[in-house]
């Protein structure tokens, strides 16, 4: 999708938004129209995450076409580099954004988004927009709802973020709800599943976890294909096994012992977040933490 660098300039220079769509499979006279996803970041990218959760979203195609993208500053739309250099996928902190991607960074954010929203519900040939965001796509879609209220078609906010918290409070809120979770599945682990790798319940489960990073923070453990598990990458693959809920419970268990016991990180890698040191190299989903940044510091500005 050709959009406006900067939409006070329409006339000026266009950039490439990347999409993608399946498209519905019910009859025409069942479609409702596109359903816009958007799973989450900043900096999440739509066009490969709509491939990886396809299945989850099946249901939908009887009514909707599915459609993704990468926001600015992610994946093939204008990516923001963070990196010792500009080919660089790595992070090496807000100067080296600036430095590499300064040009771009006053056209990243929530608000320049939202009006690409706008210009791909026009382009999809819908009156109204059908959205689905998740964690800060719920941000995303407030926004939008905030600047195209008529715009406004079907509207659903998982898992919402809280507008009034900045990133430190944003992030202690995440942990307690991580953790809340994580209890619940030592709870569960060693009232039902039999050789408990978290022990007797939540307490003896935060001390083996404890012992487990101290462990890989020491030697991580090999997850095959050269790649290694730290504890940055155990606490992102068990944040992301809790992420499915309880069907996440027995891939969590089995998991967990696989490391604990035999030091094997294969199982817990496949659950790792790809922002964990396990895919510092991954692009673009890596440009969840790039694209974080500018978009933080630009939040006080929109």
């Amino acid at each position: 999708m050709k959009a406006p660098l900067d939409y006070r300039k329409p006339d000026g220079r266009t950039i490439d938004v990347a999409l993608i769509r399946r498209k519905a499979t019910g009859s025409n006279a069942r479609r409702t129209g596109s359903l816009v996803l958007n799973f989450g970041g900043p900096g999440v990218s739509g066009v490969s995450g709509l491939p990886e959760r396809l299945s989850q979203y099946e249901p939908l195609l009887d009514r909707y076409d599915l459609v993704s993208f990468d926001p600015r500053g992610v994946g093939a739309t204008i990516p923001v580099r963070c990196g010792k250099s500009a080919d660089d996928t790595g992070y090496d902190g807000a100067d080296a954004c600036a430095k590499h991607s300064g040009t771009l960074l006053p056209y990243i954010g929530t608000s320049h988004t939202a009006r690409d929203l706008d210009l791909m519900r026009y382009l999809l040939g819908d009156e109204r927009l059908h959205y689905f965001g998740v964690s800060y796509g719920t941000a995303l879609g407030a926004v939008y709802a905030h600047l195209y209220p008529a715009h406004v078609g079907r509207l659903v906010l998982e898992a919402p973020v809280d507008p009034t918290e900045d990133l430190d409070e944003e992030q202690v809120s995440q942990v307690k709800a991580v953790q809340a979770a994580f209890d619940r599945f030592a709870a569960h682990c060693a009232a039902r599943i039999r050789h408990c790798p978290t022990g007797d319940g939540p307490e003896e489960a935060a001390r083996r976890m404890a012992r487990l990073a101290d462990r890989l923070e020491k030697k991580p453990a090999p997850a095959g294909a050269g790649r290694k598990i730290d504890a940055d990458d155990l606490a992102y693959a068990i944040s992301d096994h809790l992420d499915l809920g309880t069907d996440g419970w027995t891939p969590l268990a089995k998991a967990l012992t696989a490391l604990i016991d035999h030091n094997d990180g294969r199982p817990p890698s496949k659950g790792a977040d790809d922002i964990g040191s396990a895919e510092r190299a991954a692009t673009p989903a890596r440009q969840a933490v790039d694209a974080r940044a500018p978009d933080r510091q630009m939040s006080m500005t929109r």
